[in-house]
């Protein structure tokens, strides 16, 4: 070992200037002047650190006298960090060496089209067409490395190396001389201080990510330089000669690269190309042009193999350990070739080189895009190699304690660098294009462009359940199956794809632009109806499919780190309800895109996390084979315990395989981008042909390799099943998360326009339907918000949202998607079109086999359909419907948060009440009104903050006794004589919320009546309906309902009612909003300014300062009165306080992250509560009634919609309140005799057994029938409400709560806190009383003006 600084100097240079110089003046451009030239230099100060680092790992364990030597990276990572995380480095060094090896063959490609074109230009004139491809130039260099690949190893090959260094800084010059050159013959220095500017913000800054991609791809050298200091003399210490020729050479780098950026950016500008040498083919001179261009094919093709050669001997090396006595495997032949020395050939090697080479080769194929490919190696290799391992073998190997500063420093490092790895884009990749595409006329797409579009179209969250339909199928009959579905798919496709043309399927005039069309153009408009119906079913039950997948990753991401954390055999299970209810909020807010062009990005990423998390799935599959170092599984599958058990699987996995394949839906879309000639229809047969090829054998493998793994465990989801390593695990499933995220959108956006263009053809002249509203978002463009639109986006998220956390089964519900919408789409209508299109006769060869086809694959379609829906019934009756919600709130496991509190608090908190908001700020006026709503909520905030340090006892925070409900800890505080009476207020209030709900409900149902009359014989008719019957009918329901044993088994009932809740208060919200527009003198609040700006409606804003007034100051007093106690029954949740609590991990104490909950909960309620209130009395003034959505009759749609949701929500409420009062009742007559405690089984179908007990169905038979009852004599919305809120606000939330606080923190009487607390209680009281006495007032005033059964 001879080096010295300036040999390690040369081999840094040469081992970094290569490629990724040429994409650097594209970046410059993206980035600009000022961004360029800073990100090379931090780039450069970042790879410093990272190579400084490493030398210090080059001796070991001390870094200057240490005996061992690391003598490559790898080494080094295995000796610091042991085997685990050696081996997770050695496949991400893998990845890096294979995507450099893709990215060498497209670059290749565009320099022997550069030089083509150049010839062409210089030949020709700068005007002629010198256009070419790059396939055949890809194909010829794949060709090229095939035969130079079998060279058997990397010292057999060192002059390529020198060759390809020496052509490296060739090329670099020229294209840094060429760059200056043309600056100088400009005479003006191109581009801007912000570079090329963008169409919209969200690509500006896609681009940006992407430069800094490149610019990481230039840079770093960690892998190569523990091989380069290994060539170093000592003394001196190898690490300081190493880091002296780093700083130099980095130095120099950077200058260059500097001037190549520069030079490239200030010659071209705005037109800067990718390659900086493709930018100078219309100039002169032509044959530097072509020397330039000629260099980096060469170096191309012996770097290509320098990035080969490692992972060509670390297959070498497995193959030889693996089949010892393989005479394939291990034989060689030596072959004489003329001028060489006779050549050694091993088949085994020239199997697996050859098709290592001809997939880089076909992926560069399908991906040949310089700057997007060199930004996602960039990016993907940046932080993991030149950024974490050194980081973590410092830490290591100095033995740095945690939190030291500079292990800080370390660690901050490390996770800025992480997050400024950049996503790539390209606009012009037609893989990534919106599949709408076809609006544009111009057809260019090829064979290999309709490949990638089907590739990308059908490998989704389908491939992770095939491991599983594998298990049950067997090792004969699942692969069998995946061939048949591909050769079924294949003829479907094949059978659509004439259709595109129409009537003649190759030179018919009409295009046919979508399946859609093709359906109505050769089957007529009935059977188009038909087949759009079923196509929205498919997407609707498609994106209940994507909240459950999203869910069960998310879910999988938690137990993973759990495992991680506490090892495999901790009790790591959580919920999914959550993680729904998270993912339903986030595509409620995407769903507000107007169209799917607004958010192609979107389908951009979700496409490459696709790919992404099917290639982790397949390749941590076949790692588990691997160390397991046996094939799991059968020839006829997991066995059962019966035959028919064993049919309903097997259906199910025939299911599944079904949902995994068929794409006939989207064939003529991408057809539609195909240029012609050759007809359209021969190069899309073509390109399915590949497509089902390469996705058959992607499936087979993902699918055998899953079952070889795990066997009879085989998991439903393929990712949940593994643990390790963790972060991998964590990374696919956000991939995951990240795909269906788009993927809902994909699936969601067809039927959002169908429903947009159908409510513009019903009412257009409808404000509420066809008005946009501009609304200002920082860093985002003016997004256009329309009413009708947000509601019914917002109806269908939840919708799907509801029914996937009912039926929260992965395999079974993608089973049922896959055997509905097989036959039907991708098999009947196929069929009858051709037979149509092609006018085949009855009863002749073609006719009969077609139909053959047909029966075959419908039989198949409902043997797997009915044991999907089997399946789901079972899965149904297993969990109770609802153990992950049970699971989410239950106190076995603590895992709560300050966000899953207020999740929580607010779902408690906003309900029927609302409703009622407007009509009391229209009693109290615009002052009054909005300051007794933040009063409430200020009373409500204090009240919950004694409550919560009452969860623990005698100790606030440390007290080992846990109060976990409001009357367990008024028992522990204040004695069983206090809990009694406390117990007593608590069952009134729950026997008083159920007649308000009795009340609401006919209401409600009495205003989809009137609407409907309204909107058929106008809003002069006399629609007046009485409420009665409607109680009764409501009463009838909930006695059916009140006969379920408990709460658990009702906890989907309380979930949907939740849901409800929320709709029909946003709907109610939006009304207001929609019906009014500032044209008169208002005063002027900050809020109602901003909500102005926001909602310009149509009308004025009405109300005023008092509010409305009355004949008689008594009357008005009253009527203010009614209005608190409406205020007071809308806020106080401190009741379910503990109980949410109880939920909460600690530490940090429960009390703390409980009041920091409540504080943004009650903050999130108000300000929705006067959003409510206020948009309600701005609407309709001192004409504001009682329940705000029975004052609005258009839209009638969306007004019977919003009254179904309160009727549903009511459903589910009134059983909340009243199954506490069941519980207690129960309790209490258990120790009676036969009538009351035997119980009698009886089967409904579709549902489990109901146990029947006669004691408990008359005592709630007669509970609903008194409060249905005592409705119908006070049938008055808000008198009930009032009286219900004054009646219990002051004892449950003030009264109980102060005489709590101040016994358990003994406070003394008439200290300061204990006179603020006793005037705190006693001013609320005497506020109570006032509001009681008002609404019992009111209610007998209603009384004596209402006739009891009108």
């Amino acid at each position: 070992m001879q080096g010295t600084i300036w040999t390690a100097v040369a081999h840094i240079i040469t081992g970094v200037i290569g490629s990724g110089v040429l994409s650097l003046a594209w970046s410059m451009a993206q980035l600009g002047w000022i961004a360029g030239p800073i990100f090379m230099v931090f780039f450069a100060a970042v790879t410093l650190i990272s190579v400084i680092l490493v030398c210090d790992c080059y001796r070991y364990p001390d870094p200057v006298y240490g005996p061992l030597r690391n003598i490559s990276y790898i080494e080094a990572v295995q000796t610091n960090l042991g085997e685990k995380k050696a081996w997770i480095c050695g496949i991400l060094m893998q990845i890096n060496f294979f995507g450099t090896g893709i990215a060498y063959v497209m670059t290749s490609a565009k320099c022997m089209r550069a030089i083509q074109r150049s010839n062409c230009y210089h030949g020709y004139g700068h005007d002629a067409p010198c256009e070419f491809g790059d396939t055949w130039y890809m194909l010829l260099f794949g060709v090229v490395q095939i035969l130079i690949s079998q060279i058997p190893d990397f010292h057999s090959m060192a002059w390529l190396s020198v060759v390809a260094a020496i052509l490296s800084l060739a090329y670099s010059s020229i294209g840094l001389g060429l760059g200056a050159a043309q600056v100088i013959g400009n005479g003006v220095i191109e581009g801007s201080t912000n570079g090329i500017s963008a169409s919209t913000a969200i690509q500006k800054v896609l681009l940006v990510s992407q430069a800094i991609g490149d610019i990481a791809f230039a840079y770093p050298y960690a892998m190569v330089v523990l091989n380069i200091q290994d060539t170093l003399r000592s003394p001196p210490s190898e690490s300081e000669t190493m880091k002296k020729a780093s700083v130099i050479s980095i130095g120099i780098t950077t200058f260059f690269y500097l001037s190549c950026g520069g030079f490239g950016y200030a010659a071209f500008g705005d037109q800067t190309p990718g390659n900086i040498l493709t930018g100078f083919g219309y100039y002169e001179p032509y044959w530097l042009i072509d020397f330039a261009n000629a260099c980096i094919a060469l170096h191309l093709v012996g770097g290509y193999q320098v990035y080969s050669q490692p992972l060509f001997a670390e297959v070498d090396k497995w193959f030889a350990e693996q089949f010892t006595s393989n005479t394939f495997v291990n034989r060689n032949f030596s072959l004489r070739i003329p001028f060489i020395t006779s050549l050694n050939l091993n088949l085994g090697r020239v199997c697996f080189r050859t098709a290592y080479v001809g997939s880089t080769t076909a992926i560069a194929m399908i991906f040949p895009y310089f700057n997007q490919v060199l930004g996602v190696l960039g990016a993907f290799n940046f932080w993991p190699l030149a950024i974490y391992f050194p980081v973590e073998m410092c830490l290591r190997q100095k033995k740095i304690g945690a939190w030291t500063t500079k292990w800080i420093l370390l660690r901050t490092f490390s996770i800025t660098q992480l997050e400024s790895m950049g996503i790539t884009e390209a606009d012009e990749i037609p893989l990534l294009q919106s599949l709408n595409s076809h609006i544009t006329r111009t057809r260019t797409g090829t064979v290999w462009t309709a490949v990638a579009h089907i590739v990308t179209g059908v490998i989704g969250s389908g491939v992770l359940s095939l491991a599983w339909s594998t298990a049950q199928l067997g090792w004969i009959v699942g692969p069998v199956s995946m061939v048949c579905f591909a050769g079924v798919t294949l003829v479907s496709v094949y059978i659509v794809c004439d259709c595109y043309r129409y009537p003649d399927p190759m030179y018919g005039p009409l295009r046919n632009r979508s399946y859609i069309e093709a359906v109505q153009s050769n089957l007529g408009d009935k059977k188009a109806w038909i087949c759009g119906l079923l196509m929205q079913i498919n997407f609707y039950g498609t994106g209940i499919a994507y909240v459950i997948t999203s869910a069960i990753s998310m879910r999988a991401i938690q137990r993973s780190n759990c495992y991680h954390k506490y090892g495999h055999e901790a009790p790591c299970e959580f919920g999914d309800t959550l993680s729904m209810l998270i993912f339903g909020v986030v595509q409620i807010f995407i769903s507000q895109t107007p169209d799917f062009h607004s958010m192609a990005w979107l389908s951009v990423v979700a496409a490459i996390m696709s790919f992404t998390y099917s290639s982790t799935g397949l390749g941590l599959g076949a790692a588990q084979v691997i160390g397991n170092g046996v094939i799991k599984g059968s020839t006829s599958g997991v066995s059962t315990s019966s035959g028919i058990q064993k049919v309903w699987l097997v259906s199910q996995a025939i299911g599944d395989i079904a949902f995994a394949y068929p794409y006939s839906m989207i064939a003529l879309n991408i057809q539609d981008t195909l240029r012609s000639p050759p007809p359209e229809s021969e190069t899309m047969k073509k390109a399915s042909i590949i497509s089902i090829g390469i996705t058959t054998f992607f499936y087979l493998s993902c699918g055998g390799f899953g079952y070889a793994a795990f066997g009879d465990q085989t998991p439903g989801n393929l990712l949940t099943g593994f643990y390790e390593p963790y972060w991998l695990i964590d990374f696919a499933n956000a991939c995951i998360v990240l795909h269906l995220v788009g993927g809902y959108q994909v699936y969601s956006q067809p039927v959002f326009a169908v429903v947009d263009k159908w409510f513009a053809e019903q009412f257009t002249s409808n404000t509420f339907m066809n008005r946009n509203y501009s609304l200002k978002l920082p860093f985002i463009t003016s997004l256009n918000l329309n009413l009708g639109r947000l509601c019914f986006r917002t109806a269908y998220v939840g919708s799907t949202t509801a029914i996937a956390m009912i039926f929260p089964y992965f395999n079974q519900v993608l089973g049922v998607l896959g055997a509905f919408n097989f036959w039907p789409l991708a098999i009947y209508f196929p069929v009858e079109m051709c037979l149509r299109q092609k006018k085949i006769g009855a009863w002749t060869t073609k006719w009969i086999l077609l139909r053959t086809f047909s029966i075959v694959c419908f039989i198949l379609t409902m043997f797997a359909f009915v044991g999907s829906i089997q399946g789901l019934i079972a899965a149904n009756k297993e969990t109770c419907f609802y153990n992950s919600f049970i699971l989410l709130v239950a106190a076995e496991e603590n895992n709560g948060t300050t966000w899953t509190a207020v999740a929580h608090i607010v779902t408690g908190v906003i309900g029927s009440g609302v409703l009622s908001l407007a009509w009391s700020m229209a009693q109290l006026g615009w002052i009054a009104g909005p300051i007794s709503m933040v009063c409430f909520a200020g009373v409500t905030l204090v009240s919950v903050y004694i409550v919560c340090d009452c969860y623990r006892y005698p100790h606030l925070k440390y007290g080992p006794l846990r109060n976990r409900s409001y009357f367990e800890a008024v028992q522990s505080n204040l004695g069983e004589k206090k809990a009694w009476i406390c117990g007593v207020f608590m069952q009134i209030s729950f026997y008083g919320n159920a007649v308000a709900y009795v009340i609401t409900s006919a209401i409600s149902i009495r205003a989809i009546k009137r609407s409907n009359c309204y909107h058929e014989y106008g809003h002069d008719a006399a629609c007046e309906f009485g409420d009665a019957w409607y109680m009764l009918l409501f009463g009838v329901v909930q006695i059916f309902i009140s006969q379920i044993p408990d709460f658990h088994s009702m906890a989907w009932l309380s979930v949907v009612a939740a849901i409800m809740s929320f709709a029909y208060s946003f709907i109610g919200l939006g009304l207001g909003a929609a019906q009014k527009k500032p044209k008169t003198n208002f005063p002027s609040f900050p809020c109602t300014e901003i909500l102005f700006k926001i909602f310009p409606g149509n009308g004025v804003i009405k109300g005023n300062n008092g509010g409305i007034s009355t004949s008689t100051g008594i009357q008005k007093m009253w009527l203010v009165s009614q209005a608190i106690g409406d205020i007071a029954f809308a806020y106080p949740y401190s009741i379910l306080v503990l109980n949410i609590q109880d939920t909460l991990r600690s530490p940090p104490s429960e009390s703390e992250t409980m009041k920091k909950a409540s504080v943004v909960s009650m903050g999130i309620t108000t300000f929705f509560y006067l959003s409510c209130g206020g948009f309600g009395y701005a609407a309709f003034g001192d004409q504001t009634p009682g329940n705000l959505l029975t004052g609005f009759h258009e839209p009638f749609w969306l007004i019977d919609f919003a009254n179904a949701c309160i009727v549903l929500h009511l459903v589910g409420g009134y059983q909340v309140y009243s199954q506490p009062v069941f519980a207690v009742v129960d309790k209490w007559f258990a120790p009676s005799g036969t009538f009351v405690n035997r119980n009698y089984s009886l089967k409904l179908p579709f549902i489990t057994s109901l146990n029947l007990n006669l004691g408990r169905l008359c005592f709630r038979t007669a509970y609903v029938g008194s409060t249905t009852a005592i409705a119908m004599v006070f049938p008055y919305f808000n008198q009930v409400l009032g009286v219900l809120g004054a009646f219990n606000f002051w004892p449950l939330a003030i009264y109980f709560p102060v005489e709590m606080c101040l016994r358990q923190k003994k406070i003394g009487a008439w200290t300061t806190k204990w006179i603020l607390l006793r005037g705190f209680s006693i001013v609320c009281f005497i506020l109570t009383v006032f509001a009681l006495v008002g609404s019992i007032r009111g209610l007998i005033a209603a009384k004596f003006s209402y006739q009891l059964y009108n």
